[in-house]
Order: C-alpha cells, then structure tokens, then sequence
C-alpha cells in the first residue's frame, strides 16, 4: 500500500520549540566557568540557548531541500542538547526523506523514551511503520498520537491506514477515516472508496483541529 508514502509531506513540519526544555536539576549546583562560579541552571540555560540558535540553522538547511546538510546541522544541535525533543523529531524527518528509515526509527524511539508526552513523535513513528508495512506497529504507536490529540486529521488518516493494511475495515477504521476527512481530502477519497460514504471533506466541523 503506497498511500503512507503519499502522504509523507503531511508530517514534515516539527512541533513548536516549546517543547525543548530538559529536566532541572533538584537542587542548585556550582561549577567554575570563565573565571566565574555559575549554577548548573545557568550552564544548561546557556547550552540551551546555543542549541535553540543551531536549531533554526538547521531548519532553513531543511526549509531549503539540504537534507543530508540538515542531518549533520541537527546532530550538532542534539550535541549541544540532547534532550532537545523538537531536534531530534527534526532529525527524524529528515532522515525519513533521506531515505534513512531504520536510523529515523531509532531517533524517534529514542526521543520517546526521553519524552513519552511528545506526540508528534508516535504519529512520525506511525508514517515509517506505515511504509514499511510493519501495520501493528504503526496501529501501536497511533494509538499513543491519538490519545495526545484525538482530533489530528493526520493521525486518524494515518490509523485507518494501518488498521486497513491488517485486512480491519469496520468502525473504528471508518471512524477514524471520518475524523481525518474533515480537513484532509485524500481521507474523502478512501472514506467513498473503502465505505461508499458522501463526501464530508466540506462538512461544517465543531471538534478541535490540529
């Protein structure tokens, strides 16, 4: 089933960098740095702020189509912080597009056990499952995506995909198909094709959207 692939471009865009701070330490630290004693917070603080600066380097390499640049560059920021989650989805992506899918898989494992709350994560996870038709998997890691926002159109398309690729097609895949083709048309088309339902890409929506 070639549609995961299709949709790829849907996932290429990074939660916000709101999502980058690590843990504090419990308790105030001193180090000697520059001739001067600084608390740990402030050493990370600064280390952050070096990252967060890499960072945005590194997503105009990937804005501008320099993947294998964009790799390197988001490596260097996870460097400077490895907990830096945004980064390390970033990374992850562009490995996906890179054509990198075992390592891709890796990172977003990885970045899931450091930040199980970061649910881009499971639904990037699901989008390479997906392709490589490892369809329980992916069905796991959506499920994870869907508890975090019930109401993503990419999730849910993305669900129905691999409930689909199991031989499922009752409720739940049309449920979730229903869901998705409030905003994505290309779930429109499967919902007529799978379930011949009416159209409800244009449907008048009051839940949520991501």
């Amino acid at each position: 089933m070639k549609l995961a692939l299709c949709i790829l471009p849907f996932f290429a865009i990074a939660a916000s960098s709101a999502q980058q701070q690590g843990p504090t330490p419990p308790k105030k630290t001193y180090v000697v740095t520059e001739a001067k004693t600084i608390t740990v917070q402030e050493l990370q603080q600064r280390s952050q702020t070096k990252a967060l600066g890499a960072f945005r380097k590194a997503k105009m390499l990937a804005q501008q189509g320099d993947h294998l640049g964009a790799i390197k560059a988001f490596e260097k920021v996870l460097d400077k912080d490895p907990l830096f989650s945004d980064a390390r989805n970033d990374l992850a992506v562009e490995l996906i597009v890179a054509g990198q899918e075992d390592r891709a898989i890796g990172e977003l494992q990885h970045l899931l056990q450091l930040d199980p709350s970061f649910v881009l994560g499971y639904t990037n996870l699901g989008v390479i499952l997906c392709q490589q038709k490892r369809y329980a998997e992916a069905e796991a890691a959506l499920r994870r995506a869907l508890v975090g926002n019930p109401y993503s159109a990419k999730a849910n398309l993305l669900f129905a995909l691999a409930l689909k690729g199991q031989g499922r097609q009752g409720a739940e895949t049309r449920n979730a198909l229903e869901t998705a083709a409030k905003s994505l048309p290309v779930a429109s088309k499967l919902l007529k094709q799978w379930f011949g339902t009416a159209d409800v890409a244009d449907a008048n929506v009051a839940s949520p959207q991501n």
